[in-house]
This record gives structure tokens, C-alpha cells and sequence, in this order.
């Protein structure tokens, strides 16, 4: 700087009148552009144009790193993602679905099944006694309607074109035969048909002096073709009846009754030629044996006979001419008492008016599954 002002004074000294005046305004001029252009050449070209590519080129480089490496690289990742869940999903849609059709596949093939599957059997009063005095004499009997639960559509192995018709039949149900006895008759449609049947049964057993110790079974078989018997029509019918011990054993108080299983087993069905036909299952069914809450006198509604019969015998104890069991109802099970009390007196009473075809509180049959 100091330099730059030392020439500057001897060159303005010889006109040192004109720099007052005159030259003092163009020799400041011109010095101020020779350090203006040279200044500005320094400070523009040098510093400028360094600076200004560092900026582009970090400019770019970050540019091109940020949008063109981070954008292409997310981008993709989560379409990625995106599509793998996707048909995982679909993939295991559809694997569940045959699955369920393939168990399901049977439904084109008929169930053999008793109907009702469950109900309940009301025990009566059997004559002078309220139990029968043996097993098939009595009255109060569980009726089982064996059948198809859809028609035959398996096609004909002769001619596939064609349903396969039913000709024959067999099955055989297990039992508790210390608890019930049952019997069998082939249905109104095949004994129309003319089918022979082969039955062994308890009343045939009774008959023939054949125990079966708690089972029973049915064939039938047809002559020729083009029958049509009516492949929903029963097979058979099925009878339960009660032992006389669950009449003994069992009285009218709360949650009373016996259920019994009745198993399926061994069914089998053919067509006209002999060709089996496909059946999915050999379908159980249970019957609960059971009094009327409240019924004393066993006739299968709650009246003033029953209120009657169980207010004479208030105040009774065991032990006593008056005591009768069948009529300690309250309380049922293992805290019952030894007397008949104002508790057994308001069970009767409480239900007056309670029929076996509409008992009051509710007596649903029993499952043994449940």
C-alpha cells in the first residue's frame, strides 16, 4: 500500500496547480481504475473462479450422490417389500382352502345317520308299579330313524354316466346293555321292495335264546334291478328301551337321567350290482333316560295329584311308613337328605303346570361329548 501512494505524490508535484484544480480529479480517476481493473482481476479471476467450481463441483458430487445413490436405492427396497407380503397371503389362502374342500370332499357322499341324534326318553309310570317288569315289556321307548343324510351321487362303475342305486344295506350299533335293550326293523321301503333282511336283535335274541351282550345288527338284500326304492327313505328303525333298574335307580329331582350312547358301526352300502358305495361316516346318536322334575307320581306333568302325594308325606323322615325317597327331591345328589321337608314341597310346587312336552325349567337332552 505504502508504495503504491509514494509515486503517486512526485507525479502529482509538477502540477501541483492542476491538482487543486483539475488534475487532481483525472489523476485520482485513472488510479482508481489501473487499481480497479487490477484489483478486480486479482480478487475476481483468482478468488472467484476458485472458489466457484469448488462450490459446483461439491454441488454435483453430492447431488448426484444424495438423489441419484439414495433415491434409485430406496426406491426399489420398498416395492421389494412390498411385494414379498403380497403373496404370502395368497399362498396361504389358497393352501387352507383345498385342505378344508379335500375333508370336505366326502360331502358328495351320504352319512349313514340316526336321527334324532339326541333326545330325551320321559320314564312313565309302567302299570301298578312305576317299572316295567322286564326290559321289552315297557312302554317308554327311544325311537331311531337310520337313514342317508343326502342322495347317492357317486357315479355307476358299469356307467359312469349314472348315479349308482342303492341295493343293499348293513350296519350294527354297540350298546350298554346293562342299562337298555334294543331292537331293529328294516324300513317301510325295503320291506316294499321285497327285500330280505337278516336282523339279530335282543327281541330276537329273547326269541332264539342269542344273548348279544349289547349288540345289534341288520343286512338287506334285493333281487334284480331298476327297484328305485328311495334312497332317503329309512333303512331302518331302531327301538331303545330302558332297563327297569334305570327306573328304580333314577327319580324326579334336578338334572335326574341316564344317558345311553348308541355306536354305529361297521355300515356299509351297496348298489344293485354289488359295488360299494362310498359312505363318509357311520354317524352315533344318545338318549337320556329321565323323569319330569317334579313328577312324582310319574304320569308326565306336575299337577295337584303330585302336589298332593308330596304334602302328605311332609315331615317324613327315613325310617318312617310315610317316607318314600322318590319323593326326597331338594336337595339332589350327594347333600340330599333324609326327610321330606318344605324344600321338596316348593320343588313340586314350583313346577306345577310343567309338562314332558314343555317342562319348566328347561330338561335338554344330554351330550355325552359336551
Amino acid at each position: 500500500a505504502t508504495p503504491t501512494n509514494t509515486p503517486v505524490p512526485p507525479t502529482a508535484t509538477p502540477i501541483a496547480t492542476a491538482t487543486a484544480t483539475a488534475t487532481a480529479t483525472p489523476t485520482n480517476t485513472p488510479v482508481p481504475p489501473t487499481a480497479t481493473p487490477t484489483a478486480t482481476a486479482t480478487a475476481t479471476a483468482t478468488a472467484t473462479p476458485t472458489n466457484t467450481p469448488v462450490p459446483p463441483t461439491a454441488t454435483p458430487t453430492a447431488t448426484a450422490t444424495a438423489t441419484a445413490t439414495a433415491t434409485p436405492t430406496n426406491t426399489p427396497v420398498p416395492p421389494t417389500a412390498t411385494f414379498t407380503p403380497t403373496p404370502v397371503p395368497p399362498t396361504d389362502t389358497p393352501t387352507p382352502t383345498p385342505t378344508t374342500g379335500i375333508v370336505s370332499t366326502p360331502a358328495p357322499f351320504p352319512h349313514m345317520a340316526k336321527l334324532p341324534v339326541l333326545q330325551n326318553v320321559w320314564l312313565t309310570r309302567q302299570g301298578a308299579n312305576i317299572p316295567p317288569p322286564d326290559c321289552l315289556a315297557g312302554t317308554d321307548i327311544g325311537r331311531l330313524s337310520e337313514g342317508l343324510s343326502q342322495a347317492i351321487t357317486s357315479p355307476d362303475p358299469d356307467d359312469p354316466s349314472v348315479d349308482q342305486q342303492i341295493g343293499a344295506f348293513e350296519f350294527e350299533v354297540h350298546y350298554d346293555a346293562t342299562k337298555v335293550c334294543v331292537g331293529i326293523t328294516s324300513g317301510a321301503a325295503w320291506s316294499a321292495a321285497g327285500a330280505v333282511c337278516v336282523i339279530e336283535d335282543d327281541p330276537t335274541a329273547n326269541a332264539t335264546e342269542l344273548a348279544l351282550e349289547g349288540v345289534a345288527r341288520i343286512g338287506c338284500v334285493t333281487f334284480g334291478k331298476s327297484l328305485g326304492i328311495d334312497e332317503l327313505a329309512p333303512l331302518a328303525q331302531i327301538d331303545i328301551y330302558p332297563q327297569p333298574d334305570i327306573y328304580s335307580d333314577a327319580k324326579p329331582n334336578q338334572d335326574n337321567g341316564v344317558v345311553v350312547e348308541i355306536n354305529n358301526v361297521d355300515c356299509d352300502v351297496s348298489d344293485e350290482q354289488g359295488h360299494a358305495i362310498p359312505i363318509f361316516s357311520c354317524d352315533d346318536a344318545s338318549i337320556t333316560f329321565r323323569y319330569l322334575e317334579g313328577d312324582v307320581d310319574a304320569d308326565c306333568d306336575v299337577d295337584a295329584f303330585d302336589a298332593t302325594a308330596i304334602a302328605m308325606r311332609w315331615g317324613a323322615e327315613e325310617g318312617s311308613l310315610a317316607y318314600n325317597d322318590f319323593m326326597n327331591l331338594e336337595p339332589a345328589g350327594t347333600q340330599a337328605d333324609d326327610d321330606i321337608d318344605v324344600n321338596d314341597l316348593q320343588f313340586v310346587f314350583g313346577r306345577f303346570g310343567s309338562t314332558c312336552d314343555d317342562p319348566h325349567p328347561s330338561q335338554d337332552p344330554v351330550s355325552p361329548l359336551a
